[in-house]
Parts: C-alpha cells; sequence; structure tokens
C-alpha cells in the first residue's frame, strides 16, 4: 500500500537507536526524507545514517544534539530547513527515566523527566505546528507514548509514567486545536520490544520466557512491526485519524 510519503521530511528524536531507528529506517524506505536527531554516539549514528542513504530512496540527514537545550531545538528544524526545504511530520520518541521508588525520589530526577518526555514534545510540537500554519502545509505529529502511561508503573518509574499520561492529554488536546488546519496529532504506545537495552536486561532465557507470558500475543515485539504502524500514522493514509492512542503493546492493554 502506497503511504504518500515520498518527498514528505520527517524529523525524529532520538532516531538512533531502537524504536527510533526502526522508525527512521521504515521512513526511508518508505520514500520520505528523514532529520535523524541522537544525542550521542556519533560514530554509530553516521554508519548507521550512511547504510540508510545507501539503501533507502528516502534520504536522512543526521542531526547530533540535546533536545533539552532551546538552540538545539531550532537547530533541529533549521537543519530540515536547510536539507529538505522544511518539515511534514515530526516524530517525539526521545525519553529518559530514572529508576527509584517514588518515595525516595529526588525532586530534580522527576523534574528533568517530566521537561524530557512532555516539555520537550510540546514545545517541538510548537515549532512544527507554527511552520505548517505559516506555510499553509498539512502535516503530522506523532508521540510515542507507553503502556506505562495507561497502566502506570509497578514501580521504580512512577515519574516516567505520569510523564507518558501527560504526553497522552497533550496529544489529545493538540489534536484538538490543529484539526482545522489538517494537521493530526496521535499518539502510540508500544509495550516491550526486542532493542538492545530490554534484551541486556534479561538475565537469561528463562527471563525473556517469563516476560513472553505477560504478553496475550505471547512474544516481544520487534521494533520494526511498531514503526510500521507508526509510519502510518503520519502518512495520508491515516488522514482522518487524530487525538488516537493507538496500542501496539501485543495485547496488554485491551480490555
Amino acid at each position: 500500500m502506497e503511504l504518500g510519503l515520498s518527498g514528505k521530511t520527517a524529523v525524529v528524536t532520538g532516531g538512533a537507536k531502537g524504536f527510533g531507528r526502526a522508525v527512521c529506517r521504515v521512513l526511508a524506505e518508505e520514500g520520505a526524507n528523514v532529520v535523524m536527531n541522537y544525542r550521542s554516539g556519533k560514530d554509530e549514528a553516521e554508519a548507521l545514517i550512511r547504510q540508510m542513504n545507501q539503501e533507502c530512496p528516502g534520504k536522512v540527514f543526521g542531526f547530533q544534539g540535546d533536545m533539552m537545550e532551546e538552540s538545539d531545538r531550532k537547530g533541529l528544524f533549521l537543519a530540515a530547513c536547510e536539507q529538505f526545504g522544511g518539515a511534514d511530520i515530526l516524530v517525539n520518541n526521545a525519553a529518559s527515566w530514572t529508576t527509584s521508588m517514588a518515595a525516595k525520589m529526588p525532586e530534580e530526577d522527576f523534574r528533568r523527566v517530566l521537561e524530557m518526555n512532555l516539555t520537550v514534545p510540546f514545545l517541538l510540537s510548537q515549532k512544527l505546528i507554527c511552520h505548517l500554519t505559516e506555510s499553509g502545509k498539512k502535516g503530522s505529529i506523532l508521540n510515542v507514548v507507553s503502556k506505562a502511561g495507561i497502566m502506570g508503573s509497578k514501580r521504580n518509574h512512577s515519574h516516567y509514567a505520569s510523564s507518558k499520561a501527560g504526553l497522552i492529554g497533550l496529544t489529545k488536546s493538540l489534536a484538538r486545536e490543529t484539526a482545522e488546519y489538517g494537521i493530526t496529532v496521535n499518539a502510540i504506545a508500544p509495550g516491550y520490544m526486542k532493542t538492545d537495552m530490554l534484551m541486556k536486561s534479561f538475565k537469561d532465557k528463562k527471563d525473556e520466557e517469563e516476560q513472553n507470558k505477560k504478553i496475550p500475543i505471547g512474544r516481544i515485539a520487534d521494533p520494526r512491526e511498531v514503526a510500521n504502524a507508526a509510519v502510518f500514522l503520519v502518512s495520508e493514509r491515516a488522514s482522518y485519524f487524530t487525538g488516537i492512542t493507538f496500542d501496539a503493546t501485543g495485547g496488554m492493554l485491551m480490555r
């Protein structure tokens, strides 16, 4: 199915690893130009960009920067304008968390996680919305949330769950404000995915099997499976969808 992404430009934060990496790859395969933001790991990111530019019809440009910094947020969109003439799509994927019981969590940790996971997506969305409305273009925003934002966190990540719940609320509010301009704003809530970080957290194969039992489908997702849904949500084929949170948890959120 043709998604109508050829020639569109997508800005993706946290695009060099894990789920963000899969999203960038699928976008480029669909013909979209991609501005791939990453904060660290420059050599690895540049190698990934070279590979995608060799193998995909869409062009990928890397932008190293910390989205907590306003100068880097401005630079990210400036790069999209300079390289590809503007931006049509924003994927707010970059996120942060620490591990601590709520009763012992430093206030600074709570504030920092909410700033990175909620304030930064708002500020980046603000930039794209202004760009699109000023140029009279339609576009899409996708916020990467989490099942924790819907179910809450069992332990040690109350700040992360709170930030993602807030991002779901922001998604709906922005969707209502921007619908009249032809801008869609949606969220996707992944469950467990086979990222390096998750797989390294398992002590052994039995650990992974125990995790699989918690998922109705019975297995952990490949990031690309979820990325396929994410890319659909920012495509022309999803032009009638806005304000939704797409459940990509393998059935963990069904009710």
